[in-house]
């Protein structure tokens, strides 16, 4: 064992470290134990180390540790082993060296051993996930066993807030709890580790206390006392001194001496100064295990509290000594008390999946639906699967020892950890229990696993000397090393944790020899970089389908900050700079991260902000804890917060918060997937061994009530209405659902195939009226209807397009050739040639290419970047109709480039890396991207459709960027930089790059260019007029005949326009009824007559 503080090193002074503690009734402690027994099995002995040296068995040796604290503390502590751990492994030492059976076996030989001693406490807790595991409730302590010159400190903190406790606290660990790390020689027996408890018991009651010295004051000096420090007073002892103990672990002195230790036992906190007459018989005569479950059980162990010099502290230490989170004097950061954080409730259903009689742990969620999650099956953790109601309940591992971690994909694939009672090994199996596949099979740790949407499984494995990265096919085939590196001294280049994305990218934390860096590569091996090359220790990579990378990284070990990269390489970006600690970062599909951030004492928040930068905005903003946030593409975060009492699961859905649970018990470790279920365990079981851990979920949640994002005229006879979210087609093709004034009548409504999108057919619009769309009854796909009174106002514009700062205009109304005409009217024409003109189509207002072909321009880009320059702004607008919603390279529709990788700006169909994906990507190089215009921002997964789109994207001097879907932003994000380097010597091309490399296929109906950005106003107005320039019919009052002018002729359909619109329209189909509304009050009647007869010839 390495050495400890000694008893009474000095005298501190007295400090009161803050305000006087509530009193408390007693509360039984249940806390949760993880043992990690580092007890290798030595091969050329066949066994395990603690039987070739004839030592204790360290899996034996727990429970009985524990028994003796629950027996001690009068029952206040019931502890629980969750899970032991007989890992066959040295640990790794903190200068990197690690024994081998050989070089151990030396030293017991020669007593010659390794120096430097001391363990690397980080990498167990890397190991281990140890962090994460307090933060959700799993464990609260870990008990490390090991043998001589294993190099563990008896007792050692971690976590936020750690201090002194028989060694200094490890710094950089990612727990916002402090956990204690119990270090154990199996070569020594249950006194010993007694011993160490109370080291650490200790080191507490030193903090809570302010000091520790030989004084008759404060309780913990008074309960310390001994016969060597205060002659005639002794009280209790300490750790190494028994009441009448004349040097360190004289515990079998037979001299008597007074002592009040009977008063303390008995009549804490009134004590009556009675002595006894003790000697060693009162202790078990020098037997270590006695003396010390003796001495716990003389601890303060009654309700109430006692205020005395300054301070009011608990009159039971159990609380402080294991408990101590929940107390500030104890160094607690999670003090019970204070407001719930608003929220609206969720009074939907909510499914218990489990009802098991053991813990069930951290589940994750499929887009199928399907649950997964490690839980007890009475004897150890084993996998289970079930669907979101309950239903589907399987059991997939079936063995005697743990399996945990499990990750799920999609399709229902699932991948897992498994001990097999020496190392872990990697599984997988699908979700319903079937095709189970043991991965792995050797000697060394596997773990860590991570699946893709596509089967791929990476993990990190031991190679003999370091830890590497691994990929393989869920069914074990296709095994591929990723990684393959070494250091020849010092610490190992351990690659650890690594995370894949759908298009089989993945990432990792990997040292580089002197800090911890990120590194990614495809899951074949191939296209490795490393991402980062900084000082810092950076970890837990997390990596979006859109190949984004987000991880945080530690600045000091009270700085913690949070980082974003493409996975391919390029800028990494500081998304905050602070004195805080910002911990745990996810990224969507869209470019959204969220992380949890300490704002303050007792509160950490939920932070947000974009892989671009830009400002972090707070989702929570309470005074309580709000910890480990998960997102979805669409957008929604779950996370567990605290409400004063307990944790609760809260999610952000539509920019409203939402609790998800409300009771008396600990809910966390949230999970969501995109459009899916909301999961999580819950401390909900109370048993006469402590509550037990079980699963809940939620349906695919929708709380929020559609809206309308706006409504815009289609020509004269046509409104299209885009809801916020799908609607349910049945409400939404109800013509009775909408109401327009001014006698406007609906005849006909259509849901699109965006699922959000409504086209009505009514009857004539005047231009330049406003009109007012009321709507009722219209559902999204959960049932939510729209709120009452849900309107909108809309014009049928006069045809007019926003021709301010035009650049550049194509408008493929040339029908034939192979030529696409600049028609702009600014500057030298921009004009296009078709590269394959004989298998472009000509459409009515369109071009479309259906195989891989190009419109590039004649001459350079130089007016679109003279214009773009001076004002640092862009807007791009495009009409365009997509042959296939999936496209990949992304596919090229509008570029000022020079090739596949160099460019001015594109707007692209697909993912950066290359694969399908239905959505638009925009790239502007800038000063402050490489050179292909990376990073970018893209829209949504899904927003890429086959109908007809209005695509605009909107660039501002402050680097603020926005993509709009027919006229409703779809992504905003920042980049920054400006475009002073530009080329403009690059060449502007629709449909693919200049050298063919990125076909796109589809329909263009017009692209427009401008040097400015468009304001949000001005692309709704475009989008109004529609991809034909000169917009839709314009109704001349008194023209009933639809000729272009008002005469004599048109008295006939006058009169029959007075009959009605029925009657009209049956007579004249082509004509618009309210060119008889002469009077433009929008409607025909008599009122028009006079109006009419003015008109005529005029």
């Amino acid at each position: 064992m390495r050495s400890t503080r000694a008893a009474f090193v000095a005298a501190f002074p007295l400090v009161v470290l803050c305000a006087a503690a509530a009193a408390q009734d007693l509360v039984v402690q249940y806390p949760r134990a993880y043992a990690i027994n580092y007890n290798p099995y030595i091969e050329s002995r066949t066994k395990r180390l603690h039987l070739v040296a004839g030592w204790n068995n360290p899996a034996t040796l727990n429970p009985l540790y524990l028994s003796d604290l629950n027996t001690c503390s009068h029952g206040l502590l019931k502890w629980r082993l969750t899970t032991s751990i007989d890992i066959d492994e040295f640990p790794l030492k903190a200068d990197g060296f690690r024994y081998s059976d050989a070089s151990y076996l030396a030293g017991l030989s020669s007593g010659v051993w390794h120096q430097p001693d001391g363990v690397d406490y980080n990498a167990i807790v890397r190991s281990f996930d140890l962090a994460r595991r307090v933060d959700y409730g799993e464990i609260d302590e870990v008990l490390v066993q090991g043998a001589p010159y294993f190099g563990y400190w008896e007792s050692t903190m971690a976590g936020y807030g750690g201090y002194w406790c028989n060694s200094g606290p490890q710094q950089q660990v990612a727990s916002s709890k402090i956990f204690i790390m119990m270090g154990f020689n199996y070569e020594r027996y249950i006194g010993e580790m007694l011993e160490d408890y109370g080291h650490r018991s200790e080191s507490i009651l030193w903090h809570v206390y302010g000091s520790w010295e030989a004084q008759p004051t404060h309780a913990w000096n008074r309960f310390t006392l001994h016969e060597n420090v205060a002659p005639g007073n002794a009280a209790c002892g300490n750790v190494h001194y028994a009441p009448n103990s004349e040097s360190d672990y004289d515990w079998g002195n037979p001299r008597y001496v007074w002592s009040t230790c009977t008063d303390w036992l008995n009549n804490y906190p009134n004590l009556t100064g009675a002595k006894v007459w003790v000697n060693c018989t009162e202790w078990g005569g020098g037997d270590i295990r006695a003396h010390h479950r003796w001495w716990f059980t003389r601890f303060p162990h009654v309700a109430g509290s006692l205020t005395e010099y300054g301070m009011t502290r608990l009159n039971n230490w159990w609380e402080y000594t294991q408990n101590l989170n929940a107390h500030p004097e104890s160094g607690g950061d999670h003090v019970p008390g204070g407001p719930a954080p608003a929220a609206t409730p969720y009074t939907g259903p909510v499914a218990r999946l489990t009802t098991s009689s053991g813990d069930d742990w951290r589940p994750q969620v499929s887009a199928g639906g399907r649950i997964v999650w490690s839980g007890s099956d009475g004897t150890d953790l084993e996998i289970w699967s079930a669907w979101a109601d309950g239903t589907g309940l399987v059991k997939i591992s079936n063995n005697t020892t743990a399996d945990e971690l499990p990750q799920v994909n999609a399709v229902g694939q699932v991948v897992w950890q498994s001990f097999d009672g020496f190392d872990y090994e990697i599984y997988t199996a699908d979700a319903d229990g079937t095709n189970v596949v043991r991965v792995t099979n050797n000697s060394v740790q596997d773990w860590h696993p991570a699946i893709s949407a596509t089967g791929r499984i990476v993990w990190a494995a031991f190679d003999g000397s370091d830890y590497e990265i691994f990929s393989a096919n869920a069914d074990g085939s296709d095994v591929r090393q990723i990684t393959n590196n070494s250091a020849a001294t010092g610490k190992p280049r351990d690659d650890d944790w690594p995370r894949i994305n759908a298009s089989n990218r993945v990432v990792w934390s990997g040292y580089d020899g002197m800090n911890f860096q990120i590194f990614s590569a495809n899951a074949d091996g191939t296209g490795l970089v490393q991402l980062t090359s900084n000082s810092y220790n950076n970890e837990y990579p997390q990596i979006s389908d859109a190949g984004q990378v987000v991880w945080h990284a530690w600045i000091s070990n009270s700085n913690a900050e949070v980082f974003a990269a493409p996975a391919t390489g390029g800028t990494v970006r500081q998304l905050t700079s602070n004195t805080r600690l910002d911990w745990w970062p996810q990224v969507n599909a869209a470019g959204t991260v969220v992380w949890m951030q300490r704002a303050g004492t007792y509160n950490w928040e939920i932070a947000r902000s974009t892989v671009n930068g830009g400002p972090v905005t707070y989702i929570t903003a309470n005074s309580t804890h709000d910890q480990y946030p998960q997102l979805d593409d669409n957008g929604r975060v779950v996370w567990q917060g605290f409400d004063g009492n307990d944790w609760e699961i809260y999610l952000l859905d539509g920019g409203q918060i939402f609790q998800l649970t409300d009771n008396t018990y600990h809910d966390r470790a949230p999970a969501v997937v995109t459009g899916g279920p909301v999961t999580w365990h819950g401390e909900a079981v109370a048993t006469t061994n402590g509550r037990t851990t079980e699963i809940f979920a939620v349906p695919a949640l929708d709380l929020v009530v559609p809206t309308i994002t706006g409504a815009v005229t289609d020509g004269s006879r046509a409104v299209r209405v885009t809801f916020s979210e799908p609607v349910a087609e049945a409400s939404a093709t109800n013509p009775a659902h909408y109401a327009i004034d001014k006698g406007i009548t609906v005849s006909a409504a259509a849901l699109e195939v965006d699922g959000r999108t409504v086209r009505l057919t009514v009857s004539p619009l005047r231009a330049d009226t406003l009109y007012t769309l009321a709507v009722t009854g219209v559902t999204d796909l959960a049932g939510n209807p729209v709120a009452p009174g849900t309107t909108v106002t809309l014009v049928l514009p006069d045809g007019v397009r926003v021709w301010a700062g035009l650049a550049a205009l194509y408008t493929f109304e040339e029908g034939a050739g192979a030529t696409v005409y600049d028609v702009s009217g600014v500057g030298t024409p921009l004009n296009l040639t078709i590269s394959q003109p004989a298998t472009a189509v000509w459409t009515t207002g369109g071009l479309r290419f259906n195989t891989s072909n190009s419109a590039v321009s004649v001459t350079t880009v130089d007016k679109l970047v003279t214009a773009c320059q001076a004002t640092g702004e862009l807007t791009l607008e495009a009409w365009i109709e997509p042959a296939a919603a999936l496209q990949g390279g992304p596919a090229r529709i509008v570029t000022a480039s020079n090739g596949a990788s160099a460019r001015n700006f594109t707007l692209g169909h697909g993912q950066s890396n290359g694969l399908a994906a239905a959505r638009y990507e925009m790239r502007v190089r800038t000063t402050a991207t490489d050179l292909n215009g990376l990073p970018s921002i893209s829209t949504p997964p899904g927003s890429a459709t086959e109908s007809l789109q209005h695509v605009v994207f909107v660039r501002q001097a402050d680097g603020s960027e926005r993509i709009y879907l027919n006229a409703t932003p779809s992504v905003t994000g920042t980049v920054g930089g400006t475009l002073a380097n530009w080329n403009p010597g690059y060449y502007l091309a629709l449909g693919n790059e200049n050298n063919l490399e990125r076909p796109w296929l589809g329909e263009f109906r017009l692209v427009a260019i401008y040097g400015r950005a468009l304001s949000p106003a001005e692309v709704e107005q475009n989008f109004a007029v529609g991809p034909d320039p000169t917009g839709g019919p314009v109704v001349l009052p008194g023209d009933t005949n639809c000729d272009g002018a008002v005469t004599f002729d048109d008295i006939d359909p006058f009169v029959v326009a007075l009959s009605g619109q029925a009657a009209y329209e049956a007579q004249f189909p082509d004509c618009d009824w309210l060119s008889a509304d002469c009077n433009e009050d929008g409607t025909v009647d008599f009122d028009d007559i006079d109006p009419f007869v003015t008109r005529i010839g005029t």
